[in-house]
Order: structure tokens, then sequence, then C-alpha cells
């Protein structure tokens, strides 16, 4: 069971990696900030990714994780947070109206 979660943590790196590249590189051909904010959302995907699996595979990065955490949940809020502002912005492109506050 730790080789296939560790296969599927490897594919989704693999994965979003190459959506991130490609948001990039289209974003240097076009200009559109579009593209930068997917590969934008894709690198707080990324990290967060990493946070997930470090917690679940190292036991001394888990228990560090949970102790900070506890105390202040920054890091987790900050990825949830730019996670969400990206999306929106993302909608907002795509739909191409104004979100009103």
């Amino acid at each position: 069971m730790d080789i296939l979660l560790i296969i599927y943590n490897i594919g989704l790196f693999i994965l979003f990696t190459v959506v991130t590249t490609l948001g990039i590189i289209t974003y240097l051909q076009q200009k559109r900030p579009f593209f930068l904010t997917i590969a934008f959302l894709f690198v707080f995907l990324i990290i967060n990714n990493i946070l997930i699996y470090l917690t679940e595979q190292i036991p001394w990065f888990s228990d560090g994780f949970d102790q900070i955490f506890m105390t202040t949940p920054s890091p987790k809020t900050i990825l949830l947070v730019a996670h969400s502002i990206f999306l929106v912005l993302i909608l907002d492109a795509a739909l191409q109206a104004k979100i009103q506050t």
C-alpha cells in the first residue's frame, strides 16, 4: 500500500509540474495573465501536496508540523487562501465578467 501511495504522489507531482510549466510557457508566448494564474495555482497545489506527503511519510516532520499547526495554522491557511484566490481569478477570467464583492 505504501508503494501505491508513493507512486500516486509522484504522479501528482509530475502532472502538476507539467501543467505549471505549460502555463508559464503559454504565458510567455501569449502574455495573457490567465495562464500565469493557472501556473501559480498549480505551484500552490504542489506545495500543498508536498506538505501532505511529508506529514504522511516522515514521522519527525509530522510531529513538528502538527505542533506548528496546533499553535498557529498559518502555513495551511495561507495555502488554502491562495488556492481560493487563484480559483476566483481563473473563474473571473474564464467568464470574462467582473465579480462583485
